[in-house]
């Protein structure tokens, strides 16, 4: 990796944490509910259900099961065992899923290295940035798609005969 790109990835990554971390200051400070969106209840109840009764289901005041047909396990699993068995709190689960996002940021801009170094770096902004910022995702995937495209027809066009 080049000097010139390392200072680039170290700034996206600086930015991104000030970004992040104020954000999550703000809300733990001054209010602690935009913490919690209106999905977070669904998924703390399937945690629970998963930590106390192993089921991935939500349980109505008589006791009855429904599972659980249109969310994956996944984030639920995740909260199940950060929260509930390892009893890390709300605030620290948060904060793991920020550094899980430099990670996947790193990765995102390493797997686009290979494909151009120009990109590597917005890759990597857009996913460390956006993601977090909680840019729409129908926008964000349709930027994301575009992008994509014309990067596309730029490739066909290089290797079209008689374009050196």
């Amino acid at each position: 990796m080049k000097a010139q790109n390392k200072r680039y990835i170290l700034i996206i990554i600086a930015i991104a944490l000030v970004i992040k971390l104020s954000l999550f200051l703000f809300a733990a400070i001054h209010a602690p509910q935009g913490k919690l969106l209106p999905d977070s209840y669904g998924y703390l109840k399937l945690s629970d259900m998963l930590t106390t009764k192993g089921v991935f289901a939500t349980q109505n005041e008589n006791g009855a099961l429904t599972y659980e047909m249109f969310r994956t396990p996944g984030y639920p699993l995740f909260l199940a065992i950060l929260n509930g068995i390892l009893k890390i709190p709300l605030d620290g689960v948060v904060l793991l899923q920020i550094a899980m996002t430099f990670i996947m940021a790193f990765i995102v801009y390493r797997a686009t290295l290979e494909i151009d170094q120009k990109i590597a770096l917005l890759s990597a902004l857009m996913w460390d940035v956006c993601e977090r910022l909680r840019v729409p995702m129908m926008p964000f995937i349709a930027i994301i798609s575009a992008y994509g495209w014309c990067l596309m027809i730029e490739r066909v066009q290089k290797n079209r005969p008689g374009n050196g």
